[in-house]
C-alpha cells in the first residue's frame, strides 16, 4: 500500500459518525463524493478542489450517471487489480454508478451513506453492497497534486 492510501484510510476513520449532507465535504456534514474530496483536502490543507454542483436528484435523471466518475477522474484512475485499503470503490444502482466508498480493510469500506444519515462502515460481502460493485478506481499521487 502507498503512503497515500495510508493517510487517506487513516483519515477516512476518523470521519465515521460525520451527518450525511448532499454536497457537502467538511466535518459537518458530507455525501459520498464529498468524504473523499474533503479527506483529501484535509489531508493536502492547501487544496482548492470544488465539487461541481448537481441537483440533489442527479441519480434520477438519464445520462447523468457519470458525475462520480467525472469528479473522480480529477484525482484517481480505473484499477484492475485487487483491493486494497485506500482503494475507491464504485457502485450502480440501476443504470448509473450513484454511490462511492473507500475500502479501510479487506472487504470493508467507509461511506457516506444517506439512509444511515451518516458516515459509516460498509461490508462487500452483502448483497447490498457486493452485487452493485461497479469498479475500483486508485488515487493518483499526480492528478491529486494537479487538481488540489
Amino acid at each position: 500500500m502507498r503512503d497515500l492510501q495510508r493517510q487517506l484510510v487513516r483519515t477516512v476513520w476518523d470521519w465515521k459518525g460525520v451527518p450525511f449532507l448532499h454536497r457537502g465535504m467538511t466535518r459537518r456534514g458530507c455525501d459520498c463524493t464529498g468524504l473523499l474530496i474533503g479527506c483529501l483536502k484535509e489531508m493536502c490543507p492547501t487544496a482548492h478542489y470544488e465539487l461541481r454542483t448537481y441537483p440533489h436528484d442527479w441519480n434520477l435523471h438519464a445520462g447523468s450517471g457519470d458525475y462520480i466518475r467525472e469528479e473522480l477522474i480529477k484525482i484517481a484512475s480505473p484499477y484492475d487489480g485487487p483491493i486494497e485499503p485506500g482503494d475507491v470503490l464504485l457502485f450502480r444502482f440501476g443504470k448509473c454508478i450513484a454511490h462511492c466508498a473507500i475500502v479501510v480493510a479487506g472487504k470493508i469500506f467507509i461511506h457516506a451513506h444517506v439512509r444511515a444519515g451518516q458516515v459509516e462502515t460498509g461490508f462487500l460481502k452483502t448483497p447490498q453492497w457486493g452485487t452493485r460493485l461497479a469498479g475500483t478506481w486508485r488515487i493518483d499521487p499526480e492528478k491529486v497534486q494537479v487538481y488540489l
